[in-house]
């Protein structure tokens, strides 16, 4: 994870989002500059605007959307629910990231191949969120399926000893 002050939480400062040009006007970075962005993945924080999640927004929403949903499917379909088809893994997580992070890649240095756009944390959320929801049906329904399965009765007699 990047962990780009711009694109991370912050905890315990005057907000707890900062976009690009407020964080550097606060943090005295210049991320337009490789030295720049380094200095922005390093940076921990402040008394002023906070001290920096340890993980970016999107991978944030990536992991409590799998939680969440590892709570949901563990409470209401935990061995009845069949895993989500791939296609529509691709269609619902996939494509929407990819599409947010390749578009953003694409528009900035050293690119410069699509006009200039930076993901808001909203976006960052919303993306992550149904990346993490579209591989927690995906993935749960398929642990379960495979920790349920009955061992068969040679196996079951030689661990009995």
């Amino acid at each position: 994870c990047h962990t780009f002050g711009f694109r991370s939480f912050f905890l315990f400062g005057e907000s707890p989002v900062y976009d690009r040009p407020t964080f550097e006007q606060l943090s005295g970075l210049n991320t337009a500059t490789p030295q720049g962005l380094l200095a922005a993945r390093d940076f921990l924080g402040n008394a002023r605007m906070g001290y920096k999640a340890a993980l970016c927004q999107r991978d944030i929403a990536i992991y409590l959307a799998m939680g969440l949903n590892g709570l949901i499917y563990g409470r209401l379909a935990r061995g009845r629910a069949r895993p989500l088809p791939w296609v529509w893994l691709v269609l619902i997580g996939v494509m929407p990231i990819g599409l947010d992070g390749l578009s953003q890649l694409l528009s900035q240095p050293p690119f410069n191949l699509l006009p200039y756009r930076e993901s808001d944390w909203t976006l960052r959320l919303i993306t992550g969120g149904l990346f993490g929801t579209s591989v927690a049906w995906l993935v749960f329904p398929l642990l379960d399926g495979m920790l349920d399965t009955p061992r068969p009765a040679s196996v079951v007699r030689r661990s009995i000893g």
